[in-house]
């Protein structure tokens, strides 16, 4: 261990995705460092993946913030990592720490760069943000990461279905249930879970009009908090997941569950879920990535095109049984 950094804070109050995906890479890395994690308040929930890091909840207020920093002050950090990569991120490490870590210069947002005073490497074309956070525990740890196993499909009995994020633009269209509805067919899923916030309710009332047709749709948006979304995926055990660039696919891929994530507006070159990267979808729309949270034509036309065949494809190629079973055969 780099005996310079013991005690250690990140600073990531952003997406449910990139906590997630932060946490995923601190299990892939040997790290004996006293870690803290500044995080917003809604995410706080979060806790119950990691018994590493200690989560410092914030609310999304400037009050609170201002209280936060003269509580985290005091405990002396040998390094605050601007994980955020924004001003107000770069800023309150520069408050926080004198030895503070950022994204290289170039990969940096809203001149968070300037606050910092050591980076890491450029952003490679075939990195993630997973690696990205790999190489922070890598630096302040010496330890080397352990890549995971590729993740298969062993099952699709059971189909979870996330339909869509906080962006606008990555709610799926009801002409994505055309896409589902090949999927229910060709690989004979029994039944359909809809997962999703209060705000895709009447998205996910189409949608289970749509696929209740011809398989068993539980329609469970709006109605399980965090804690109860994390214990959903971790126990799930039969089938796999499709869905957007959401925190879900993230929480699927942390629990070495399949999924089959769809990149509209976000870049999969960057976002793909770790381990599952051979069962992410880049939409093929010239728009694509856009990495805009509305789309200028209402409904998002990256994900209003036919997905089936590559969806479909994407199974079969990753099926483990494919070369046992007729319907997993091109």
């Amino acid at each position: 261990m780099n005996s310079r950094f013991t005690k250690a804070l990140i600073i990531l109050t952003g997406s449910m995705g990139d906590i997630i995906r932060f946490l995923h890479a601190r299990k892939l890395v040997e790290c004996e460092a006293d870690l803290s994690l500044l995080v917003n308040e809604k995410w706080a929930e979060l806790q119950a993946l990691t018994e590493a890091i200690k989560f410092v909840p914030v609310k999304d207020s400037v009050v609170d913030y201002i209280r936060k920093l003269f509580i985290l002050r005091k405990q002396n950090f040998d390094i605050v990592w601007d994980a955020q990569r924004l001003f107000k991120s770069g800023l309150l490490a520069r408050l926080l720490g004198d030895i503070r870590c950022g994204f290289h210069p170039q990969d940096a947002k809203e001149f968070s760069s300037y606050f910092n005073n050591c980076f890491l490497s450029k952003w490679g074309p075939s990195e993630t943000k997973v690696d990205k956070y790999i190489e922070f525990f890598s630096f302040i740890s010496s330890k080397q990461a352990d890549r995971p196993p590729w993740i298969s499909i062993h099952d699709s009995s059971v189909l979870a279905v996330s339909l869509g994020g906080s962006w606008q633009s990555k709610k799926f269209p009801i002409y994505f249930s055309e896409t589902l509805n090949s999927v229910i067919k060709t690989f004979e899923v029994k039944k359909v879970f809809l997962l999703g916030g209060k705000d895709v309710l009447d998205l996910s009332t189409a949608f289970a009009a749509a696929l209740q047709k011809i398989t068993m749709v539980e329609n469970l948006c709006g109605k399980l908090n965090l804690s109860e979304l994390i214990d959903f995926t971790k126990n799930f055990h039969s089938g796999f997941g499709i869905g957007g660039d959401t925190g879900l696919a993230h929480l699927f891929a942390f629990f070495g569950k399949p999924y089959i994530s769809i990149f509209g507006p976000s870049s999969k070159q960057k976002n793909a879920p770790f381990g599952l990267e051979r069962l992410a979808i880049q939409s093929i729309e010239y728009c694509s990535p856009c990495e805009k949270k509305c789309c200028a034509r209402g409904i998002p036309f990256c994900l209003s095109a036919n997905l089936t065949e590559r969806v479909v494809t994407v199974i079969r190629q990753n099926f483990q049984n494919q070369k046992n079973d007729e319907n997993f055969r091109s």
